[in-house]
């Protein structure tokens, strides 16, 4: 059985459950007492898989206390100690920050924008001037978005400039600040296993598009053969990681290097299936009943 705790929002999971046919899961999209109350948790512990596949909440109820959180915190954690081998996707055990990710594939070969996390405006200033006013703030966690008044945000990499310096006090929440990269175009990489499926992200003349791709709407995603020496360092690194499943960002610069930028075990992927006709969703229900994990 493959037990996945999820949103009732992840479309990509939607269609990878849909191709299981008979293959027997269950989906938490929200952790509640009653959940917990009602499932039959000798079937979650006989459990082959656990998928973290997206964000998954835990609801308290008001009238109850807040131990009643924290147990179900540490049910949860008992739950996934017997599983520590058996994950798909992030895996709290092996659960790598950014920077430790970075780290690895600089040590890989790999090209890392240099960056730097701090709190300082001195510190900020240094590396600003350094890098010729060329710099980025993105978020040190893949994927940040929380919602006011039925509305979703998200937050999106910005590039610092000059008057910026004006409003920034002299200590701030620690932020994570790297070297902006002039690209020709963004890589979105899928891999599963060790079979990678990866697009390009292509737009021209998007200002939007040269921060963050998200953020453009004249995207064009195409399938992109990725270098064999690429390819073949990310499989070594994810091998050492112990990650099987996950998206990896990349962007090709006009200098013509590639530029790693970071891995996230949950990304999503269903957009860069649809457009490359890549049928993701197909593959990874084959290797779910298929064990090939």
């Amino acid at each position: 059985m493959l037990l996945v705790f999820s949103n009732p929002h992840d479309y990509d999971l939607d269609i990878v459950l849909d191709y299981l046919g008979t293959y027997p899961f269950q989906r938490i999209n929200s952790v509640t007492s009653d959940v917990l109350k009602d499932a039959n948790i000798k079937e979650w512990e006989m459990a082959k898989f656990i998928w973290l596949k997206s964000q998954y909440t835990i609801e308290i109820d008001s009238t109850s206390h807040d131990i009643v959180g924290t147990e179900m915190q540490y049910y949860l954690q008992h739950l996934f100690s017997d599983k520590k081998n058996r994950f798909i996707g992030q895996n709290p055990y092996r659960d790598f920050t950014k920077t430790e990710i970075l780290k690895e594939a600089k040590e890989f070969g790999l090209i890392v924008p240099d960056y730097i996390v701090t709190n300082s405006k001195s510190c900020l200033l240094e590396f600003y001037e350094k890098q010729k006013g060329q710099v980025i703030c993105k978020s040190l966690y893949s994927q940040v978005k929380f919602t006011s008044e039925n509305n979703i945000h998200r937050l999106y990499t910005y590039q610092i400039k000059e008057e910026d310096f004006e409003k920034i006090p002299n200590h701030f929440f620690p932020s994570f600040f790297q070297r902006f990269v002039d690209k020709k175009f963004d890589l979105r990489i899928f891999f599963l296993k060790e079979k990678f499926y990866t697009a390009a992200i292509l737009a021209k003349n998007d200002t939007e598009y040269q921060m963050d791709f998200r953020k453009s709407k004249k995207t064009r995603i195409v399938p992109y053969k990725l270098p064999a020496q690429i390819e073949k360092i990310l499989k070594e690194m994810l091998r050492k990681l112990s990650i099987i499943s996950g998206s990896i960002d990349f962007v090709k610069g006009k200098d013509g290097n590639y530029y790693f930028l970071e891995i996230n075990p949950s990304g999503q992927f269903g957009f860069i299936s649809k457009s490359c006709n890549f049928a993701i969703e197909k593959d990874f229900a084959h290797f779910i009943k298929n064990n090939i994990f």
